[in-house]
Parts: C-alpha cells; structure tokens; sequence
C-alpha cells in the first residue's frame, strides 16, 4: 500500500497539541530559540548520522516525480548530486560522498555490516549485494508485523520513488536479500524525563520523533494526559538526558548531544500554564561517535547536577559547575562495551543515585553513583532484568505513576509500543504495563 510519508510533520505535532485542550501550549518565549534549523544541524558527508535524519533525507526525493536512471544525478537537500538508481539514493539517504557507491559497495565492510534480519532498525538497509541489474538496495523503515514478514521502506527501482509497504525481504522480487547496518550509523536514545515541569507532582518526559520534538505532560497516574511540540530542528539529535536545574535556575533541564559531537542545553519552563522551551546553548564538544549520555543528579549534594557519558568500553561522570557546564570529570570503573543505552533513575533502590545500563542483549542493570568522600565512585551492577530486548530507548521519569519507587519507560521498537516500568522503590520493578502503541 502506498503511503504518505509517515515522517513525524511538525504541523502534525502542533495539531495534536493544540487538539488536546489542555493547559499546554508549547508557548516559545520571545528571547530564546526553541530548536536549531535542521540545515544547520545536518551530518558532515560519510559521518555519523542519526536513524531519524537517514529517513528524513530519503523522504525529500519521494513525491518529486524523478526519472529513475543510473546515467544521471538529483540534487540532495545541500546540492550534491546523487546517482538516480536505488544505491544511489540510499547513498543520499545515508549522506556519503555523491554520487554515492552502486549495490556492492553499499555493501562492503568499509561501509556497512551485514546484520540478521530481525536486527533491522529504521535507517537500515535490505541489500541483494550484486552488481548492474542483479543488485538492489532498500532503506527500511519499519516492521508492520509481529513477524517480522511485512515492513515499510522507501526504495528507487523504478520511476518513482516508492515509500511503501512490502512482503520481506521484497515482495515478489526473486534476488536473494540481506540486512545491513550503516557503519556509522549513530547509537540513539532520543528519550527522556523532564520532571516536573508545573509543579503539580506530575512527571513529563520528552521524546523525539524524527525532526520534531515532543513533551507529554504526565496525567499522575503512570501515563500521559497531552502532548505538546517543541519545535523541529532536532533530527541530528541522537541523545537526550534530563539533568534537572544544570544552570542552577531552571529545575527542568535537558542535554542534547548531536552527531558532530557537539553537547547543548535546553530547559523547559512553566510559563503562565504553557510549557515554553529555550535553548540551545552550548556546553562543549568533541564527544566520540555513538557516545550514550545520562542525566544522575546531584551525586554530591551540592545543588550541582551531574551527568555520565559511555563512549569506547568506558564512563564518565561530568560534575557539572552549576551554571550550566561542567566542572571536572572522574572516570568510572566498569566494562561498559556491551551498554547501548543509559539513563538516569534517581533513588531506584531508595538509597543512592541509580543509572540503568540497556546492553546489546537485552538485560538491564542497575549501577549506584555515590559520595565516596568527595569523589565520585560506582558499584557493580546488578541485574535488573533480561527481558527487556528489542528496546530502541530509555528514559527514567520519577514517579511518574505516583506509587512509591522511581519509574523509567522504554520503547519496544519492533512493536511499537512505549512501556512504563515501575519501581519498588528497593532496586527492583513491581510491573510492566503498555502506556501507548504506534510509536515509531
């Protein structure tokens, strides 16, 4: 079936908000920028990107009527040219170098790694890795079935481009297909609590939806009551960590660490009922590619709020200064090569600072920072449990379900459903309970 592009529209967003009827308005104040434009935050040619920017460049050659051919070139949204067949386009979709290599070397090593089928995240790639007509390239979007048999993609085998839903690896297609993962692909957690943004003891978390930005503001009883956009800008973003008053002013801060290694800080305020946002202001860059960051408090009952970044096996806690940057930073003990996701949890276990480590297969552990006489130190992990695979984020959000123990919600990618997790308050979880489906 052919779609319209499922694509995360701002206006979307905003029609959502404004439909709720509720006391948000996403109000932005006069004095601040509530998002960065998307020009400006596009991935450098062959750099890391994020899954949502890889969508979103493969959406601007759909509905444009163009011829396919492999003797010709289109134009990107900077200007370059792109080859006009199917590896060409996912060459553009992935922003390396125009005009982009053809089927077999999409698929080489230098470029991607062949993944199993049921790995596939949006962004991916579905290869038949052979040269002139043998060869084919898709860029997947999602899973439409529990299966795994039947997914959306966008693909140019044919005038037009196709954005659609299709039988794996391609419907009738008799070529034998397999699944890639861009090599630079960007790690992503695009999930995160707030706080209490109207200080009515309701904990709201943000999301990320491709270029646009969310805030759902809690209903107090583990679930959300509306929606409200926060601008667009935001598809190079690729983590989001809440880290409470970070400035020392606004209790309802936000870290936006984007592709090029760049950290910015946002806040969101109440703002006479309306939930307004300001930022980006810079903290610092040159963070590593695929770099995790985590909000953790105020780990040295300062005032001053902390935040933890896993990158290359190894963490760090940035002890932030109060003015919105960081202080110092103090390493970490642990092997943390297998940990793909983290956030913080505050007082999980009702003792000390929690921050919850996702790894690659599936488990979730549980780490306590501490005051060890003015240094920063770390326990061991615990196992919090194993049966949380296939999650595409998480995001601790207080009590959000406001029972005793600290929550976090995550998102079960291939079905689409964004889960609460409540906890004991004694470094366990009581129950696991479906908040909303169709998030993609």
């Amino acid at each position: 079936m052919k779609n319209a592009p499922i694509r995360r529209a701002l206006t979307g967003l905003l029609a959502v908000a404004a439909l709720s009827g509720s006391l948000l308005g996403a109000t932005l104040p006069a004095h601040a920028t509530a998002a960065i434009t998307a020009t400006s935050t596009a991935t450098a040619i062959g750099g890391s990107i994020t899954r949502a920017e890889v969508l979103l460049r493969a959406e601007t050659w759909f509905n444009k009527g163009i011829a396919y051919n492999w003797n010709t070139t289109y134009p990107d949204p900077e200007g370059r040219q792109y080859r006009t067949d199917c590896s060409g386009y996912a060459s553009m979709a992935l922003h390396l170098p125009a005009p982009g290599p053809d089927t077999v070397g999409l698929a080489d090593g230098s470029v991607t790694t062949q993944i199993a089928k049921d790995q596939l995240q949006p962004g991916d790639l579905v290869i038949a890795p052979y040269s002139g007509n043998a060869g084919h390239a898709i860029i997947f979007d999602h899973w439409t079935t529990a299966d795994h048999s039947r997914y959306v993609a966008f693909q140019f085998g044919a005038t037009p481009v196709r954005h659609d839903e299709i039988a794996y690896p391609n419907g009738s297609d008799q070529r034998t297909f397999y699944a890639y993962r861009y090599n630079n692909i960007s790690s992503e957690n695009r999930l995160t609590g707030v706080g209490d943004v109207f200080g009515n003891g309701r904990q709201s978390f943000v999301s990320i939806n491709g270029d646009a930005g969310t805030l759902y503001y809690g209903n107090g009883t583990g679930s959300y009551e509306s929606t409200a956009g926060l601008g667009a800008g935001w598809a190079s973003t690729s983590q989001l960590a809440g880290v409470g008053k970070f400035d020392g002013v606004h209790a309802n801060g936000m870290l936006a660490l984007r592709t090029d290694g760049s950290l910015w800080r946002y806040y969101i305020d109440n703002t006479g009922g309306n939930a307004s946002l300001a930022g980006g202001y810079p903290v610092t860059g040159g963070f590593a590619p695929n770099t995790k960051i985590a909000g953790v408090g105020d780990v040295f009952n300062n005032g001053r709020q902390s935040f933890v970044a896993v990158s290359g096996g190894t963490a760090t806690l940035y002890y932030g200064n109060g003015t919105g940057s960081y202080e110092s930073t103090i390493p970490l003990s642990g092997d943390w090569s297998t940990t793909t996701m983290i956030t913080g949890v505050g007082y999980f276990d009702g003792e000390n600072l929690g921050l919850l480590a996702y790894r690659a297969d599936g488990s979730t552990w549980l780490y306590d920072i501490y005051n060890n006489s003015g240094y920063a130190a770390i326990t061991s992990p615990s196992l919090l449990d194993a049966g949380f695979a296939g999650a595409t984020a998480i995001a601790g959000v207080g009590y959000f379900d406001s029972v005793s123990g600290a929550d976090f919600l995550y998102v079960q990618g291939d079905a689409h459903v964004l889960y609460r997790v409540s906890g004991t308050g004694t470094g366990s979880w009581r129950s696991r309970t479906a908040v909303t489906g169709g998030w993609i």
